[in-house]
């Protein structure tokens, strides 16, 4: 629910205001959930990507992919991976 809510946010305002409050829930404790974590580095990118900052979109979307193979969340690892590819080589061109 959270994390759809912050998808609307996203596509409906001002997507400059957004990385800030993203990366405020990206910044949790060692010990919390690395899929939680994950999770929200992946919002982060979206939101960076979709405002014109793909470094730093796939400097994110790296994290998060960290943050699955750590978890050892293959599903994600599987997703996240071709998505971070993508970026560095929009990024690149």
């Amino acid at each position: 629910m959270r994390r759809r809510l912050y998808f609307d946010e996203a596509g409906n305002s001002d997507l400059r205001a957004r990385p800030g409050r993203l990366n405020r829930r990206t910044s949790r404790s060692p010990t919390d959930s690395l899929n939680a974590q994950g999770d929200a580095l992946c919002d982060l990118a979206h939101v960076l990507h979709a405002g014109g900052r793909t470094d730093e979109a796939a400097g994110a979307l790296g994290q998060a992919l960290e943050r699955y193979e750590r978890k050892k969340n293959l599903a994600m690892v599987a997703q996240v991976r071709p998505k971070l590819e993508k970026l560095r080589q929009g990024a690149a061109a």
